[in-house]
C-alpha cells in the first residue's frame, strides 16, 4: 500500500484548511529496497544522518540505507529525554535530512533534532505497535517532565513488511489495542461536539474510522487464524497517526 497524503490536505467541509508535513507513506514488502526512489521523488536530497540503536542496526543488517553519517545508539538505558537527545545532537555532522530507523524512542531521537534544526525527518519503522509514526508529537522527557510536545512529523514513512513481520506477538497485540481504543476516542469526540460544541471534522473522523475498520478486520483474522496481516495493521497505524494533526 502507498498512501499519498495530499488527499487529506486543503480546504475541508469542516471549514478549516488542513496541512500535513507527511507527504507519502509506503507499507510494502521489500519497501526499503526502493527507499532512494522515494527520497528522490520527494526531493529529500542533501547530507543525510541515519539514526539507529544497536538492536535496529542488527535487525536491518543487509538493508541499511545510504548515509553520510550513521549514529548507532546504545539501547541500555536509552530513553527519549531532551538531555540525551541533545547530547547526541553534538555528534551530528551538519545533516540536511535525518532518518530514524526503529520505533518510539528512536523516532524521537530523529524527530527532536530535525525539528530543532528545521530540516526534514524521515521514518523507517521496525515495529507497528502504535500510531505515533505519522504524528507530529514528540513524547519525550523535557525539562524533567514526560510530555507530548508538538514538533515535526516525518515527510516520508517507509515501512518494510519483511522487517515489521518479525515483531513478537505481544507487540502485535499492542498495535491492535492501540487502534481499537479509537472506538472510545471517536465516541468521546462526537459527544464533546454535540454537548460542548467542540470542533469536529467529518473527514478526520472518517479517516479514523477507516483505520479502525482495517485493524478490526485484521484483528478478527488474527484471532481466527493466528496469521497477522501486517500490511493492514501497519497502514491502520499510519492512518490513525495522521488524524492526530490533520
Amino acid at each position: 500500500m502507498i498512501m499519498d497524503c495530499e488527499q487529506y490536505t486543503g480546504k475541508c467541509v469542516c471549514g478549516r484548511e488542513h496541512t500535513l508535513e507527511t507527504r507519502k507513506v509506503v507499507v510494502a514488502e521489500r519497501a526499503i529496497e526502493h527507499f532512494e526512489e522515494y527520497m528522490q521523488e520527494l526531493g529529500l536530497t542533501g547530507k543525510r544522518t541515519v539514526v539507529y540503536d544497536e538492536i535496529t542496526w542488527k535487525l536491518t543488517e543487509g538493508k541499511h540505507v545510504k548515509a553520510d553519517q550513521n549514529i548507532v545508539l546504545d539501547p541500555n538505558g536509552l530513553r527519549a529525554e531532551d538531555i540525551l537527545i541533545e547530547k547526541m545532537m553534538k555528534d551530528l555532522d551538519s545533516p540536511e535530512v535525518i532518518v530514524a530507523v526503529g520505533a518510539g524512542t528512536i523516532m524521537d531521537f530523529g524527530r527532536y533534532p530535525a525539528y530543532k534544526l528545521g530540516i526534514p525527518f524521515v521514518a523507517i519503522p521496525t515495529l507497528a505497535s502504535s500510531d505515533g509514526f505519522t504524528a507530529n508529537i514528540c513524547s519525550a522527557i523535557i525539562n524533567g517532565q514526560k510530555k507530548s510536545t508538538p514538533m515535526c512529523a516525518p515527510v516520508l514513512v517507509v515501512a518494510d513488511l519483511d522487517i515489521i513481520g518479525g515483531a513478537p506477538k505481544r507487540l502485535i497485540a499492542s498495535g491492535i489495542n492501540d487502534i481499537l481504543a479509537k472506538y472510545t476516542s471517536l465516541a468521546d469526540w462526537r459527544m464533546s461536539h454535540l454537548v460542548d460544541g467542540e470542533y469536529y471534522c467529518p473527514m478526520v473522523a472518517d479517516l479514523a474510522e477507516h483505520a479502525l475498520k482495517l485493524m478490526r478486520d485484521a484483528a478478527d483474522k488474527y484471532a481466527a487464524t493466528g496469521i497477522a496481516d501486517h500490511e493492514a495493521m501497519t497502514m491502520a497505524q499510519m492512518e490513525s497517526g495522521l488524524t492526530m494533526r490533520t
